[in-house]
This record gives structure tokens, sequence and C-alpha cells, in this order.
């Protein structure tokens, strides 16, 4: 395929491209959230502000609502409006609107809510300590761990915990909402990634008072990595509210200070990990995994989250007995939801740790004790699934290569010796299942059309959302490939759900895996079925447009037990294996990534461009989450602006050496959320080798290394 240009470049780069704030139709209104002061309490009162025109505004609080007051989620239990208690700090209250945007934000900020605060539980390693405060369902993987272990055995035993992570995007959410009183149809356009989720959501909350919801993605989003998952269901239901009781289009875009203080973050977690090793073989025996996630004041989307977590917390070793026991917490923060990596990234932190950790018992260079205990062909996951490739070790192997790893590791420790600032090399293995887990895929049934054009030119219509990752491209470049045309001939649409088939949401590593390769079959059905496109076209007259459609087919070969987590609970895996290089300053144990290589099999690659770029991109947001981003204060929660989050930025990326292998695969495999999972323990690794201190709490502050520096009576230098 020789056009592998991004197709939404030149308008971005101009500035041409339309985000949510940019549309603003005739008689719009402006939206703010009033939300809750308190962490936990009762409302006892809401006080409107003197010195406003009240009837130029629009207010509306769950007593205004026509339908159900429940966010459609796995778990419906978050209200779209508080009804008289207040369940977290930054829970909406009302919503507002009036004509000017500033003055919508002032009254909001202006209003008094009152509410008789009650003892809050906000920080995350209180609520993870605390036995009951667990809700929800329990899952439990147990594997051939009937046999006790034997005595002889290295047993070791380590918590693990990783905090809250903000999303970040470069655009805050936004959504607006347009009602046609006559037809009863709600318009909602905004910056998403699930177009039919909050299609549902704007159903639900109005209820028999809708005819008819039509959702369409903006034509730019400015970001999600999962944080436009679950929350635009909120915003959308709520423009949607403030719409039908006033009758004109309504827009509601959040300052970053609110989003940062009320969206879903990445779920901190407290991972406990037994394992008992074979002093002899140096190969896993047993391992014994309590893995638990802090999902906020409500469940919502965190059960997903912990299936997917639980799925991959054993990481990629071989390992014959293994036990995992997942939880839920509850705390009186904002719930928790979608972040890049999904649970994975938290569990394979604490597995890479742990793996350095026994290492470091049996006096074993880390590389070592990998490749004795790395997934094989014909070894099993805890599922009881059958391991399909070697994939894996194919990844370690190549990076110890490509990163010359002995000889670096040898060069380390020479160096160590005579320089205060000091060099660590840490190592990770990452995977990836993708799509949905279980039966989700056959349950979402997704659909894609192709609609061939007279001019010649072919249209993509699929659900899932360009939010910077580029699905635009790489969707059109998936079907050109199947019917055999060049890429400036392929075109993708832009989700709107009263024209396009519900492909299912832009989550879970899908977008390719799933819907690309269901658009490269379907664009070959056609071709089959056509024969030359170009000659057929000619012929067609009013045969066109004409849209061919395809619904995924499961393999009935993998099957999943969701009652008993036994089975395939992924049908593909990506799989990867990282080298980090850092330096840690002597005088100040500030730790500085130098370098860091990967090695990715995740298929073949539809556009080498964007899959290199994903890469990088999520090896910087595990940079970040490695070294610096920070949510909690003690007593107050989570902070409020980015002047106290320390995101990294460009000067902070190290130099990253990312190589590709099996991309003559004969699949495209999910490569979004992979390179999240595994950089941060390798990062902790590093940190290890070069102070021989091990730091089990993300992020890697170097107030906490200091502090361990003093109290083992140690120095860097």
């Amino acid at each position: 395929m020789p056009e592998l240009h991004r197709v939404d470049a030149r308008d971005k780069l101009l500035g041409r491209t339309r985000y949510i704030d940019d549309v603003n139709p005739p008689g719009v209104l402006h939206a703010a959230f009033v939300v809750s002061p308190a962490h936990r309490g009762r409302i006892r009162r809401v006080v409107l502000p003197p010195g406003f025109d009240q009837a130029a505004f629009t207010i509306v609080g769950s007593g205004d609502i026509p339908g159900v007051n429940l966010v459609p989620e796995p778990v419906s239990d978050e209200p779209f409006l508080a009804v008289d208690e207040a369940l977290w700090r930054g829970q909406p209250i009302l919503a507002v609107a009036h004509p000017d945007r500033d003055t919508a934000r002032a009254f909001a900020r202006a209003v008094q809510v009152v509410v008789d605060e009650e003892e809050a539980v906000t920080d995350p390693a209180i609520a993870l300590d605390d036995e009951s405060r667990v809700f929800g369902r329990e899952l439990l993987i147990d594997h051939g761990t009937h046999e006790p272990p034997e005595e002889r055995w290295l047993h070791l035993s380590r918590t693990y915990t990783t905090p809250h992570q903000e999303q970040a995007y470069l655009e805050p959410q936004g959504m607006l909402a347009e009602w046609d009183v006559d037809a009863r149809h709600m318009r909602v356009t905004g910056s998403m990634q699930c177009p039919f989720f909050v299609k549902e959501a704007v159903e639900v909350i109005l209820g028999d008072e809708v005819a008819e919801v039509s959702v369409c993605q903006a034509e730019g989003v400015g970001g999600a990595f999962g944080g436009k998952e679950d929350f635009p269901n909120v915003m959308a239901g709520t423009v949607a509210l403030l719409a039908w009781r006033s009758g004109q289009p309504v827009k509601l875009v959040l300052e970053r200070d609110d989003d940062l203080l009320i969206t879903p973050k990445r779920h901190p977690s407290r991972i406990t990990i037994e394992s008992w090793t074979d002093r002899t073989s140096g190969r896993l025996r047993r391992l014994d995994i309590d893995y638990r996630l802090d999902a906020g004041a409500c469940q919502t989307l965190s059960p997903v989250v912990l299936a997917r977590g639980v799925l991959h917390v054993a990481g990629g070793y071989s390992c014959p007995a293994v036990r995992v026991r997942g939880r839920l917490f509850h705390s009186d923060t904002p719930p928790n939801g979608a972040f890049r990596g999904f649970g994975a990234p938290q569990g394979l932190f604490a597995l890479e740790a742990h793996i350095d950790d026994i290492a470091a018992e049996l006096s074993l260079d880390p590389a070592t004790f990998r490749q004795r205990n790395v997934m094989h062909a014909a070894d099993s996951f805890p599922t009881t699934q059958p391991v399909a490739e070697d994939n894996l070790a194919d990844c370690l192997n190549e990076l110890l290569s490509q990163c010359s790893y002995d000889s670096l590791r040898a060069d380390i420790d020479t160096w160590n010796m005579a320089h205060r600032h000091k060099l660590g090399i840490g190592l990770s293995l990452g995977f990836h299942g993708g799509g949905y887990t279980g039966g989700g895929e056959t349950r979402l049934a997704s659909r894609v059309c192709i609609t061939l054009h007279p001019d010649g030119a072919a249209e993509v219509l699929a659900a899932n959302v360009e939010m910077g990752q580029g699905a635009s491209t790489t969707l059109a470049v998936c079907a050109a490939q199947g019917l055999g045309l060049p890429l400036s001939r392929v075109r993708t649409a832009v989700p709107d759900t009263a024209r396009v088939p519900n492909s299912g949401p832009t989550v879970a590593s899908r977008t390719i895996y799933i819907v690309g390769n269901m658009l490269r079959r379907l664009g070959a059905n056609i071709r089959e079925e056509l024969g030359d496109i170009d000659e057929w076209c000619e012929k067609a007259g009013d045969e066109l447009p004409r849209t061919f459609e395809a619904t995924y087919q499961p393999d009935p070969a993998a099957t999943f037990d969701e009652d008993t987590y036994r089975g395939a609970a992924y049908r593909h895996y990506s799989w990867a294996a990282c080298a980090a290089m850092v330096q840690v300053d002597a005088d100040t144990s500030e730790v500085r990534i130098e370098k860091m290589w990967s090695v990715v099999d995740a298929g073949a690659l539809v556009h080498p461009g964007i899959a290199m770029g994903q890469v990088y991109g999520g090896m910087t947001q595990a940079c970040g989450w490695s070294l610096g981003e920070w949510w909690h204060k003690p007593g107050h929660g989570r902070l409020g602006s980015l002047t106290d989050y320390a995101l990294p930025t460009a000067v902070d990326a190290p130099p990253f050496d990312v190589r590709f292998l099996h991309t003559d695969s004969d699949i495209s495999k999910g490569l979004g959320e992979l390179p999240m999972d595994y950089p941060a323990p390798a990062v902790r690794n590093a940190v290890l080798h070069a102070t021989g201190i091990a730091i089990d709490d993300l992020p890697l502050l170097p107030e906490r290394l200091a502090a361990r520096l003093r109290k083992d009576n140690t120095s860097v230098c």
C-alpha cells in the first residue's frame, strides 16, 4: 500500500478541523455544572445566588429528569445528577444554562450547596486496606493450586501499589444537544469514544419524552485514552435534559480544572503477590495474587476493568499453579473508569516488579530468570487457555539482542563503581488481549458497512471514532487493502448513529483488531463478488451507491466461561518486551530515563507510522505514571490543577528504540493499549539495579527513594 499518509493530517495542521467548542448553532445556551463541595454527606439545601437574572437561566436537577436518573453502565449505580446525598467532591448536583458562557459559569460557581458532611475516605491506601469496603462481584481464577507448596521452594510475598492517573487529553470533555420539539428528536454531537453508548444514555435520561436520539462524533476529538468512554454519557444526558427543558441548543464544555476534578481516572491498585519458586531450576511453581482496585464511589465501569486486570496480572510466564482473587473497593472519590491498558498496567507493574524481586533472592540475572519462565506455545494461561505461539519469547530474545543487554549491564556495573550518579537497566514483559473479554464481542455483534459511490470512491461506515489515534486512516487502509483500491479512493465517514451501523465502542484495542479486520474481509468479499471494482462501477448505473454489510463472526472454538473464568478470555494476544536505562541523581534521588527499548508483536501493521506513534505515545504516558504523576493529597482528595500534576513533556521523553516482530502475520492485532502496560516496571527495575532499593509504590518520586535510602542507611553515592 504505497499511500500511507494520514488522511486527517492536513486539515488538523491548517486548523480546519472543527472540534465541539467550534460548533455554535444559533441560539445556543452554554451550560455549567453545580457540584458537591463535600466528599460525602447529606445535601440539605441549594441556594441560588442573588445578583443574577434567574429568569435568563435554565436550571435542572434530579427532580427534572423524566426518565431514569442512572447512567447506563455495566453496573448502573451512578446518578446523572445527585438526589439528596453527595457521594464525592465534584459530583454534579445541578446543571445550568445561559446564553453567555462566562455568566453560566459564574452563576454555577456562586450557587451555595449546603451539605451535612460525613466522614469520608479519600485516600486510596486507606480504602484498599479496608476489607469492609469491598463491593461488587469478587472474581477468582484458581488453576492447579490444590497441592500445597513444597517447603524447599523460595517463598516471597510483596505488596505493590499504583496511583490514579489523569488522561490529560488535549481537549476537555464537551457535548452539544439540539432538540427538535416537533419531531421529538434529540441530536447530540460531542467529543466521545462510544456514540452508541451516548445514545443509550440520552434515551435513558429522557425516557418517553424523546422519540428518536441520534449521536454524532464531533469532526475532531482531541484525545481520549479511555477518558471519553464513560463520562460523555453523563455530559450528554445532562445537556440533553437542558435542551429538552429549554427548547434551545445547549453546549457544555468543561473547563480544565473541572475536567480534572470530576471525570474518571485510572484506578489506584493494591496488589499482593505470593510466589513459590524452585531454587534449583529457577522455575516459578505457584503464584497467589490478591488484586484490588479502588473503584471510587460507584462501580460503573469498574467490574470490566477488574476483569481484564485479573486476566493479565499473572503475566506472561509459565506457572503450573496460579490463584488470582480480584476485588473492587469503595472510596468517597469520583468513580474511576477507563484508561489505556484497562487494569493491565497495574497488574503488570506488580508482577514484573515481583519477577525482579524473585531473581534477586535467587541471585539470578533478571533476564536469565525471565528466559527460564517466559510463556511458550503449549503452555497455558491461568484460565486454562493454551498459549498458541512463542511470540513473547521471541520479543524477549530480540530485546536482549537489540539493547546488547549482557554487555550493557556489565558496563553499567563498571560505571557505577566509579561514579556518584548511578545507572541501571531494567526489564519487563507485557501482553494484552485484543477486543472485549470473553463473550463480549459476540454480544456486541458488531456491524460494518462499505458503500461504493458513483464517483468510484468507497466509504467506510463504522462507529469507531477518530480521536487522534489515526482510526480515520487505518480503517480506510483496511478497507482499501480488501477492495484492492488505493487509499485515495477510500474515505471514512464521521460516526453518526443515524447513519453508521453499530460496530461497537472505540475501546479495548479493538478498532483495528475487530473492526479493521472485518472491513478488510468485507472488502475482499466485495471484490470477489463484483470482480474488477472499477469495471463494475462503470456498468452499475442506478445500482450506485450500493452498500455492503458484514457482521462479526465469533470463533466457535474460542469459548470462555464467565462464571468460572476458564477458557479463551481473548482470541489473540499482542506481546512486548521492554528495557529501560535510568540514571539516579546522587544528590536529589531524581530518576531520569536515559533510553528505552521495546520489541512489539502486534501482527500485521496497517500503517507503520501510526503504529510507531502509538508505541511512542503509550510509553511516554507510562513513563509519566512511573515517575511523577501523583493525584492524591491527604485530606483533600484529588489535586485540582495541572500546576500540581507533573505531566511528562517532550523534554522528559527518553530516546525510544522500537521494533516490531511477526509483521508478516495474517491478522492485525490490538496495539493501542499495549505500550502503556509494560514500561513502568522496567523503570522500577532499572532503579533497583542502580540503587539496590526496591520501590514497590508508583510513582518513583525522589522523596520516596531518598526516604528509603535514609531508612536503609545507604547512599546512591
